[in-house]
């Protein structure tokens, strides 16, 4: 999360892709339990703060929305997938914050649901984004490259990767019936039981966030079809003449 993440978008790049894909999927998450174990067994017992629930609102939705922007702009392959570790991190921590204002105002249901959705993502999260780092791996691998630029035409060369790869990129994108899809509309449903306007409200985006997050996939495209790239290359040359 953020303002922790530097250390990520660096490390991905430089360490093995199976130690990547453990490293984004079971590591990070590590912080998560340790929120979780701090708010419900200890603070719970003293009376949580609801202004707790709402700083943890708010940090998520900042890593939410700046982990999109800036995967939107890599062209490394794997620091865009370092970047979108942060974003779901981010939506997992507005679960989390959901959670813990639940508490605080002694709603079970918006708790339940708080904690369905933030552990739900978290286990949606590492299977997807450990098919999507194994799979960049084996690009890498054959290629040479991390740079997206230099990538294309892989689908005819690695169809087995290349539908991993889609495999993987639907589910980070919430297209059912894929287990992204579940897990967004788990959080478009603690977004509806949030009673704070503004809770309700950052909750909302970062649940459309992790919508959109499939969106720098379009990148992924152009890795795999090389069509992809010349067609909107044709347009932009259309557009400007």
């Amino acid at each position: 999360m953020m303002p922790l993440h530097s250390w990520l978008p660096r490390a991905h790049p430089a360490a093995p892709s199976h130690a990547s894909a453990l490293m984004s999927g079971v590591m990070v998450k590590i912080g998560i339990f340790g929120i979780l174990k701090v708010a419900m067994d200890l603070l719970a017992q003293t009376g949580l703060p609801l202004w707790w629930g709402i700083l943890v609102m708010a940090i998520g939705a900042i890593s939410a929305l700046l982990g999109v922007l800036y995967a939107l702009a890599e062209q490394d392959i794997k620091r865009l997938l370092a970047w979108s570790t942060v974003e779901n991190v981010g939506i997992i921590l507005l679960a989390v914050g959901v959670a813990m204002d639940g508490l605080s105002l002694h709603d079970p249901l918006l708790t339940v649901v708080g904690l369905l959705g933030a552990l739900f993502h978290l286990l949606n999260h590492a299977l997807f984004k450990g098919l999507l780092f194994l799979g960049a791996g084996a690009i890498i691998s054959r290629l040479h490259t991390h740079d997206m630029e230099k990538m294309g035409a892989l689908a005819k060369r690695m169809p087995w990767t290349a539908a991993a790869c889609l495999i993987g990129c639907l589910a980070i994108s919430a297209i059912p019936p894929l287990n992204g899809f579940i897990s967004d509309m788990v959080h478009l449903a603690v977004a509806v039981l949030t009673k704070s306007c503004g809770s309700r409200s950052a909750t909302t985006c970062g649940s459309y966030c992790y919508g959109n997050a499939g969106s720098h996939w379009w990148a992924g495209s152009n890795v795999l079809r090389q069509n992809v790239r010349y067609y909107f290359l044709w347009c932009a040359a259309q557009y400007t003449r």
